[in-house]
């Protein structure tokens, strides 16, 4: 079972209260630039709930941030799968091919 340790916490995916909760905290990390912790709840998400598309797009941006860029690419693919009208998941896309572009001239 996975765990996630935040402020001497420990939550699994038994006694997190509610999928919003789970969401609320990924968020919270995101926004608080605490990737590693972030990951680990959009992994927990996704393993839960697989077809979650905002998890998939978020997934995408904390790889991006840590510098996986493939995997980053990956997971906001699987994002537009889910959701082909999402354009934000396309223009981070764009970026991140962007990016890979510049790492390969440089």
């Amino acid at each position: 079972m996975q765990h996630l340790i935040e402020e001497n916490k420990i939550y699994t995916t038994k006694n997190v209260k509610s999928f919003q909760s789970l969401i609320d905290h990924l968020l919270q990390f995101l926004e608080n630039r605490q990737f590693k912790e972030a990951e680990k709840i959009a992994l927990i998400i996704i393993k839960k709930y697989p077809q979650h598309q905002f998890t998939w797009k978020c997934l995408g941006a904390i790889l991006q941030q840590t510098g996986r860029l493939s995997q980053a690419i990956t997971a906001t693919q699987k994002a537009i799968i889910l959701s082909k009208k999402d354009h934000e998941a396309y223009y981070n896309l764009g970026l991140m091919f962007q990016e890979i572009g510049k790492k390969q001239r440089g």
